[in-house]
């Protein structure tokens, strides 16, 4: 530290007297012994007196400027801790988000295959209930249409049979009937 103060220092002490003779004029040997050596008597005088107190503000100040220094140090590296973590949540994040999407596109798909398939099998139900109803109907309408015809037959085979059959026919049709059940005995 005193190298530092005196290199400093030096050339400054030497330049003032220079400074203060140029402007007086030429100097000679005589005229500038006294001057100097005062100079050089207050250069030590205030080095001796005001040596402790500089190394000690120098050296405060370079402490002051290391703690400021490790302080700043400290907030980086924090910084740098908060900014790794927020990165690393925000990776989380949208990993999360990435995989909720992924969850909830799979989960709208089977739903839509789930909706379609329940609906196709509602429309085959629907089918199978019209193609059940259709034969029920038509089941019903060949019944009833054969119960027509048949009554209508018989309507006009009684009526024909009113016209052709006499008593005598009719006897005779009765053992015909008759015989023939006795035959199958």
């Amino acid at each position: 530290m005193n190298r530092r103060l005196c290199a400093l220092l030096g050339p400054i002490l030497i330049l003032i007297p220079t400074m203060v003779q140029a402007a007086e004029g030429y100097p000679t040997f005589s005229s500038m012994f006294p001057k100097a050596f005062n100079f050089f008597l207050l250069a030590a005088l205030l080095y001796f007196i005001l040596k402790k107190y500089v190394i000690a503000f120098f050296k405060g100040r370079t402490e002051r400027i290391e703690s400021e220094l490790s302080a700043a140090r400290k907030a980086q590296e924090e910084a740098q801790r908060k900014a790794a973590e927020y990165e690393e949540k925000y990776r989380t994040v949208t990993d999360e988000l990435a995989k909720l999407k992924e969850t909830m596109r799979i989960s709208a798909l089977d739903e839509k295959e789930k909706i379609l398939a329940e609906s196709k099998e509602m429309a085959d139900k629907m089918v199978a209930n019209a193609k059940s109803a259709i034969e029920i109907e038509f089941a019903k309408a060949q019944a009833e249409i054969r119960e027509l015809v048949l009554e209508s037959a018989f309507t006009v085979a009684r009526d024909k049979l009113k016209d052709t059959m006499d008593s005598a026919k009719n006897e005779e049709l009765v053992k015909e009937y008759v015989s023939g059940i006795r035959g199958m005995k």
